[in-house]
């Protein structure tokens, strides 16, 4: 959500991915701080976002290319992926920063209990353990924010089984 309190309409990635993924706030960098449109980020787009806006987009551009690395289970080398298919036009993902389109066919996951609430989706989720939840019907995912300490290498993989069992 903006400053205003908008949500912009867009986000960045494959606007066909089978996986969309829900933050709460887009980077504070024009112009990608008010995605009208899905539009896939380039590793340069990426450089300008983490360098204008600091370490913490930085540690989620980490954590999905690590998310979208184990989706094509193509190796462990997660920097790789990030220069090359990371929030591309023809990867796995893509990052929204607005409430999940019921109408849309794959796995939505939401970043956070606070983005869950943000997005209206929190009291549909059931709470598997303290770190994640479901809603079975809309295919949806609350997991812990993404960053390292709240989504570990442990809770990836977790949060991997989850997505598979609701593909």
């Amino acid at each position: 959500m903006t400053s205003s309190g908008v949500f912009p309409p867009g986000g960045f990635g494959n606007h066909s991915a089978t996986v969309r993924v829900y933050l709460p706030n887009p980077p504070p960098v024009n112009p990608f701080n008010y995605p009208e449109k899905i539009r896939p980020l380039s590793v340069a787009d990426q450089h300008v976002i983490v360098t204008e806006s600091g370490n913490h987009w930085r540690k989620i551009f980490v954590i999905l290319a690590k998310l979208g690395l184990k989706f094509r289970d193509e190796g462990d080398d997660w920097r790789a992926y990030r220069a090359s298919r990371l929030l591309s036009a023809d990867g796995e993902m893509a990052v929204l920063f607005s409430p999940p389109n019921e109408n849309f066919g794959g796995v939505h996951i939401v970043a956070g209990k606070a983005c869950a609430e943000l997005l209206g989706v929190a009291d549909n989720v059931v709470w598997l353990d303290r770190y994640f939840a479901v809603d079975k019907v809309a295919r949806l995912i609350v997991c812990p924010y993404l960053d390292y300490r709240q989504l570990s290498d442990a809770r990836l993989d977790r949060l991997l089984e989850l997505v598979a069992s609701l593909r």
